[in-house]
């Protein structure tokens, strides 16, 4: 084969068949439903499908890893996730850059309803 696309369009039925066959997904769009956590702002359609997954793993397993390209929404995604798996009221840390402190703080208070935040920038503020 020349490229992973030639590739795929030989192989690519196959091989998406054999996928479904041996994997069991805990989400599928389309026949499962979406779980809809109590949000001030709706995500897109393919958001709540990967929020609704990350809650059904949660529920099985310690932790997930979200990663995206820029502007798909991970920052929404991480507070969706934790409102769904909560299903009530919870304490989360946020651990980031300190030029993203800011972007986090009005993404959080325009996602969560009641949401509290403390903005921690050294241990001293804990004391």
């Amino acid at each position: 084969m020349a490229s992973l696309a030639q590739y795929l369009d030989q192989y690519g039925k196959q091989l998406g068949e054999q996928a479904s066959r041996a994997l069991r997904p805990l989400h599928t769009p389309g026949r499962d439903p979406i779980i809809e956590p109590a949000l001030l702002r709706d995500p897109y359609e393919a958001q709540a499908h990967v929020i609704t997954a990350c809650v059904r793993a949660l529920d099985r397993q310690r932790g997930i890893h979200i990663s995206g390209e820029c502007g798909t929404g991970k920052t929404l995604l991480s507070q969706a996730v934790a409102q769904g798996h909560s299903r009530g009221g919870y304490r989360a840390l946020v651990l980031c850059p300190p030029h993203l402190t800011g972007k986090w703080e009005r993404e959080i208070r325009a996602t969560v309803k009641n949401a509290h935040i403390h903005h921690i920038e050294s241990f001293k503020d804990l004391l």
